[in-house]
Formats: C-alpha cells, sequence, structure tokens
C-alpha cells in the first residue's frame, strides 16, 4: 500500500499550562516525517492486498493527543496515522459523491486513464490526476516517458488498456519514433527483474565466477556477482528447462558469454594444460545438476577450440529451444497476426512501435512474468522479421532462415545474434517472422493507413446506404454532412467498442470520416434532428425499392445506457439502425426475415483490419460461417464509389 497526500492542513489546539512553540514542533516534525509511513502501514492492515486506486479529494480528521508525560513521536506518528486511515476509509465507505472519491481497478488503469485524458487534451483539467502534477509543464512525450518509466512493472498492462480504450495511437504518436524506442529500450526491454527470476538464476551466476576464478580470466578486478547477474537479467535471457541438464550447462554458459561480450573476462589467452585440468575437475566435483561435459566444452569453445584436444572434441552444442510457456505465446501471436487481429506498422522504421503494438496484444492473455520473459524473443523476431525485409530476396530469405543459414540474410553482428535466437526458438518464432515479412510484402500493393478495429464490420452496410441515398436525405435536413449519422449508427451498433473515454474507435472514425477525439462535437448534431421525417422518408424509399415489406415487424436494436445522446435521440438512432439491418438483410437468400439480432450477431458485429488506401478501402474482416451466403448473393463485389468515403470504393475480404 502506498499513501500520497498532495497537501495537509492543520489546524492545533493546544492546551493550556503546555508551551506551544515545543508542541508544534514536534507535531510539524511528524507530519513532515513520519504521518505518510504510519498511513501506509496503517492503510496496509485495512486494505491488504486490495490492488485498487482511491483518490480523495477532501478527508477531514480530527485527533486528540491525551497523555500525562510528552508522547515520543513514533508513538504520536501511529495514533495521528491510524486515526487519519480511519478518516479515510470512512470516507471511502459512505462516499456517493464522485466528485470526492473515484476509484480505478489497479494502478494500471489509473496510468492508462491519465494517458488517455492527455491525449485527449484535459488530464490537468481532472483533479483526480493530482499525482501526476510534477509532470505539467513538461512535453507531452516527455510526460508520457517519465510515467511508463515510473511504472516499468507494469507497462504491458498499461499499453493493454489503452489499446482498448482507443488511446494507443495517440499515445504512440505523441512518442514518435525517439521516444518510442526509448520505452522500449529503456523501460519495457530494461525493466528491473522481479526477485523470483534473481533468485533462480544466482545459482548460474555463481557456476560461471567460480569458472571465470578457476581459469583465472577477470579483465581487472573481480566483478560483483549481484551486478553482472542484474545486467544479464535486463537482457531478458529464455529460462532454462529446469529439468534438463543440458540446458541448465547451456545457461551457465550463456552467462560466460555475456560477461566476455562486456569485457569483464579475457579470453584472448588460451588456457595453459593445468588450467583445463583444473577446470575439469572443478566441473566434476562441483556440478552435479547439470551436464558437466557439456558445460566443459560449451567454456573451451569461448576460446580457440582447435588448440584443444578433449575426450568430447566432437561435441556440437545444441540449440535453446523456447520454454512451453514462450510457445503458448508464440502460438496465440501467430493466431492473432494471421487473422489480422494485431496492427502493425508495415515500414522496418517502426519497429519499436510494432514490439509496443505486440505487448500490448499479448498482455490480455498472459501473465506479467511470462510477458517480461518474452520480451527479449519478441524483439529478436521483430528484428529478424525487418532483417529479412530489408534483403535483396525477403522470399529468399524465409527459406535460409528455415534452414538455418544466417550469413546469407545479413551481415550485421547484431541482426545476426536475433536471427540465431529465432532459429534456436523453433518453429514457432520462425512462422511468426514469416507472418510479419509476409504481410510486409502484402502491403506495399495496398499501401495506406492500417486501422485494427472491432467495429470493422460497419463496412458491410456501405451498399445498403447507397441504395437508400442516406447521405442525399440527410441533407435534407439541413446537415451538411452525413457524419454524424454514420458515427451515432455505429455506436448504437457496437455500443462502447465504437465509444469509450470520450473517444471513437479508429474504425468508426474511418466509417464516419469523423475525427475521433471529436466525437462528441459531432454528434451533438444528432439532437437537431427531425428523427420521425428522416425515418418515414427512408422507410418510403426502402418500400419503393423492395428493400422492405411494410407488413414487416421490425425489432430496434437495444439501448445502451452510456451513449453520448438524450434517451429521445438514442431510441430514435436505434430505430433507424434496425430499418438499415432489415433493409440489407433483403440483400441475403433466405434471411429477408431473419431478426435484427441475428443479422447483427452473425454479420456485422465483427472485429477486422481496415486499410485506406488512395483509392480504395479494404475492409479485412473476420470470417464467420454465413460469410458463403454473402458471397452467394453477390454482395462481397467491389462497391461504387462512396461519397462520404473520398469516394473511393469497398473491397471486401477475410483474413486467413
Amino acid at each position: 500500500m502506498e499513501t500520497r497526500i498532495g497537501q495537509v492542513r492543520i489546524r492545533y489546539r493546544v492546551p493550556a499550562g503546555q508551551s506551544p512553540a515545543a508542541t508544534l514542533a514536534s507535531l510539524q516534525n511528524v507530519a513532515r516525517q513520519k504521518i505518510a509511513d504510519t498511513c501506509d502501514q496503517a492503510f496496509a492492515s485495512v486494505f491488504e492486498d486490495d490492488p485498487t486506486v482511491y483518490v480523495i479529494r477532501r478527508v477531514t480528521s480530527r485527533v486528540a493527543v491525551l497523555a500525562k508525560r510528552r508522547t515520543s513521536e513514533i508513538r504520536l506518528a501511529e495514533q495521528w496515522g491510524r486515526n487519519l486511515c480511519t478518516s479515510v476509509v470512512r470516507t471511502i465507505v459512505r462516499n456517493d459523491n464522485d466528485d470526492n472519491l473515484v476509484r480505478f481497478e489497479n494502478q494500471s488503469e489509473f496510468v492508462s486513464c491519465f494517458l488517455t485524458r492527455l491525449a485527449v487534451g484535459d488530464a490537468w483539467d481532472r483533479w483526480y490526476f493530482g499525482a501526476f502534477t510534477n509532470y505539467r509543464g513538461l512535453p507531452t512525450e516527455e510526460v508520457v516517458i517519465a510515467v511508463l518509466e515510473n511504472n516499468h512493472q507494469i507497462v504491458p498492462q498499461i499499453l493493454t488498456r489503452l489499446k482498448r480504450s482507443n488511446a494507443l495511437d495517440y499515445v504512440l504518436n505523441v512518442l514518435g519514433r525517439t521516444g518510442q524506442r526509448h520505452v522500449w529500450e529503456k523501460v519495457t526491454r530494461s525493466a528491473p527483474v522481479d526477485d523470483q527470476t534473481v533468485d533462480a538464476f544466482r545459482i548460474f551466476a555463481q557456476a560461471a565466477f567460480g569458472i571465470a576464478d578457476v581459469l583465472a580470466i577477470w579483465q581487472t578486478a573481480r566483478s560483483e556477482e549481484s551486478d553482472v547477474l542484474e545486467s544479464y537479467l535486463r537482457t531478458k535471457p529464455i529460462s532454462p528447462n529446469w529439468t534438463s541438464g543440458t540446458s541448465l550447462a547451456e545457461a551457465v554458459s550463456s552467462l560466460i558469454r555475456f560477461m566476455v561480450h562486456e569485457r569483464l573476462l579475457d579470453v584472448s589467452s588460451v588456457p595453459t594444460d593445468e588450467q583445463v585440468s583444473e577446470l575439469r575437475e572443478f566441473l566434476g566435483s562441483t556440478f552435479d545438476w547439470l551436464d558437466s561435459a557439456q558445460l566443459f566444452n560449451s567454456v573451451l569453445s569461448i576460446f580457440d577450440a582447435s588448440k584443444f584436444t578433449t575426450a568430447n572434441r566432437e561435441f556440437t552444442l545444441r540449440p535453446r529451444q523456447a520454454t512451453p510457456a514462450q510457445k503458448r505465446i508464440l502460438r496465440e501471436l501467430l493466431i492473432r497476426l494471421q487473422s489480422r487481429n494485431v496492427r502493425l506498422a508495415s515500414d522496418s522504421l517502426f519497429a519499436h512501435e510494432n514490439l509496443l503494438r505486440i505487448v500490448a496484444a499479448l498482455s490480455d492473455v498472459t501473465e506479467t512474468s511470462v510477458t517480461s520473459a518474452m520480451i527479449g524473443l519478441l524483439e529478436s523476431v521483430v528484428v529478424s522479421a525487418v532483417a529479412i525485409q530489408a534483403s535483396s530476396n525477403p522470399v529468399a530469405g524465409l527459406q535460409h532462415l528455415q534452414h538455418g543459414d544466417i550469413s546469407s540474410i545479413s551481415s550485421s553482428g547484431e541482426a545476426g545474434s536475433h536471427l540465431k535466437a529465432v532459429v534456436d526458438a523453433g518453429e514457432l518464432a520462425q512462422s511468426l517472422v514469416s507472418e510479419l515479412v509476409h504481410q510486409s510484402i502484402d502491403s506495399t500493393d495496398e499501401e495506406g493507413l492500417q486501422i485494427l478495429s472491432d467495429c470493422a464490420g460497419l463496412f458491410l452496410l456501405v451498399r445498403v446506404l447507397q441504395d437508400l441515398r442516406l447521405a442525399s436525405a440527410f441533407k435534407e435536413f439541413g446537415c451538411d454532412s452525413i457524419q454524424p449519422l454514420l458515427a451515432g449508427l455505429a455506436i448504437s451498433i457496437y455500443k462502447d467498442a465504437a465509444w469509450s473515454n470520450d473517444l471513437l474507435d479508429s474504425g468508426v472514425a474511418a466509417w464516419s470520416g469523423c475525427n475521433v477525439a471529436d466525437g462528441r462535437d459531432t454528434l451533438a448534431k444528432l439532437e437537431s434532428i427531425d428523427w420521425q421525417q428522416l425515418t418515414s422518408d427512408i422507410l418510403e424509399t426502402a418500400t419503393a425499392q423492395h428493400l422492405l415489406d411494410p407488413s414487416d415487424a421490425i425489432e430496434p436494436i437495444e439501448l445502451w445506457d452510456a451513449a453520448p445522446f438524450s434517451p429521445a435521440t438514442a431510441a430514435s438512432i436505434n430505430r433507424l439502425g434496425a430499418l438499415l439491418i432489415k433493409a440489407w438483410g433483403r440483400w441475403l437468400p433466405g434471411l429477408a426475415h431473419s431478426s435484427t439480432h441475428y443479422l447483427l450477431d452473425n454479420f456485422t458485429r465483427r472485429p477486422g483490419t481496415i486499410i485506406v488506401g488512395k483509392q480504395r478501402i479494404i475492409a479485412d474482416l473476420e470470417r464467420r460461417p454465413l460469410d458463403e451466403i454473402l458471397k452467394l448473393a453477390g454482395y462481397l463485389a467491389d462497391t461504387p464509389p462512396v461519397a462520404w468515403l473520398d469516394n473511393r470504393s469497398v473491397r471486401y475480404r477475410f483474413c486467413k
């Protein structure tokens, strides 16, 4: 439990006969130096493991100290802290006023909400973000970086929540390439390692240091074991198979190689025969928990191995395979990439942006510890894909990767190490690289903004809106643009997937032509519409085109209490939306009499990727079982140019 007190106003009353000056000095010393710590202790006993963040604007607490003799400052701080804690708890339990108490599920929600409002531009107007006041006045990019640095343990969860609230794009744009690289390299990749991981790897550090001592290969003075281990773990090494002696031996060898790379060890001279014998004896007598023969050969291979004659000279180092937990995460990422559920930039210059997007996509299905262990391997996957994309023949590069022929792909030492890590990690990691490269190749023919959206199915309604001449009908009611209606229909259909934290989903913005952050101003224009007349006109047009039967019962779309319009407007939009869905159903053989909810759930409500090109918008949609009906109806042909989409046509296709 961590207590933050923004401002304390204290009024003292000193009984007659006491020295006000001495008493006041003691009380002020307690308030400045001890009260926060004692509050932490008091709150910890009350809230225990409660992760909720409580932000309270104002708490009033009265404390009376009665003692025959002068009470020690420690005792006074304990009394004061307990009393203040009681007042805070009472405020939390009894308060029903959002003007004095705001709750957040946990620290990641608190931080992500602040960054979301920072992106919108009104964070500093909200009193409950007072904990971030120290950052006020800094450039927005520096604020984002500083906040993420101070919350480095939960960066994956913060990114995931930003993605859910439609604010990840804004935050990444604010960071820019330089900021994205900093957040990845200095915050995400270099985040401090948890104590459990340090303890698990300490045995490898002890073994590596013992070997360095036996061979006397320290470059200068012997390094501190804890410092070396911490630096090594920041590189996110792959966890070994703890039941395999071979894997454990390789873990020790990897740490020794790291120490050589950091110039802590001097391997320029070949060990003497006496040192080799001491090494063999040391390993045989000390390391019964690993494959000592493999470790012996692996250590000697760091030097000039051709100068040694050993009984195991034919030894071949086995690759370091990904752990079962890492394979599970790699498999999940591959599925998401293949279904285009992770929006990535195709340009290789945005490698760090893509890494942050991948972490955001994975953190909602994995535990933090597992995600942390994956950081290094994820980086190797993305950097390897970039290296292959940059080669003269990416397709041939993928073939070389499959056969482990790294030198044919890149001569760069850094890229080579990442390529080797991918080869060693196994088939799943290589498949991920292949998928990233192929997506990049595909996108070169489809240049444009790529938007991953849970509301991509909206684009299936384009043709019915054209048939009903909805844009023209809307203008007849004094509106110069159909944007407000399109945004309102999207919110009616998709609810909080389309509208969250006062922001429109990026896909909804592309569909309607609105700005993501200007949604509330745009939607306000809907309040002045004569909905009864508009609905009547559209119903008349639909009936004339045989898209609707006047005798058909049309069930409205369900209401959403959090809709950003008045209840009357929400009900009108829902009725109009149901009418449009019903008319759209006439396109589909055998489904003309289906209910509104059936059509929405089986066809319209689906995620996908929207690719906005110069001449065309591609709606790359998640597959559904009844999609064959759309194909049979001829509905998947390119639409005519769409006026509200800057005369772009829409092309439909389905994710792999």
